[in-house]
């Protein structure tokens, strides 16, 4: 049986500052309906620590915690490894977008291909963070 998220956060003694920062023009619209951005800087203990960008939708006010910015990497760390067309498929992106219509060569520069980047670089850093309890945690945020 696996330890609740929120009491595995804190018995691995993980922290979160939040602080606002401005929401990428990609999701511009988000604040016209109320949405927040966030800088979040995760601590584990001395000399361990995480920043990432957290954003929230409008019924959010608060800043995040710990335990809901970690379960959101983690579940974005869980598709990590995926090539990127099973990346494509398994989140509805469409994968020609990403193909030069000329050439027929993948572009540098796509919304799916950014996404997918920035979640394999995430991901590692998760790891990295979590070390050997990022197994345990993995599985806990997934009954969060």
């Amino acid at each position: 049986m696996t330890m609740p998220f929120p009491q595995l956060v804190r018995a691995l003694g993980i922290t979160a500052h939040a602080k606002r920062a401005p929401l990428p023009k990609y999701l511009a619209e988000n604040l016209r309906y109320g949405g927040t951005a966030w800088s979040v800087t995760l601590r584990r203990g001395p000399g361990r620590s995480l920043t990432t960008p957290f954003f929230q939708g409008p019924f959010y006010h608060d800043p995040p915690d710990a335990a809901r910015v970690l379960s959101s990497l983690l579940s974005d760390a869980s598709s990590a490894g995926m090539s990127f067309g099973e990346f494509c498929s398994e989140f509805g992106y469409d994968h020609d977008e990403c193909v030069s219509q000329h050439t027929g060569r993948p572009l540098k520069r796509c919304r799916c291909r950014t996404t997918w980047g920035h979640i394999e670089k995430m991901a590692r850093k998760v790891r990295a963070f979590l070390g050997a309890d990022y197994e345990e945690a993995l599985e806990s945020a997934r009954e969060f």
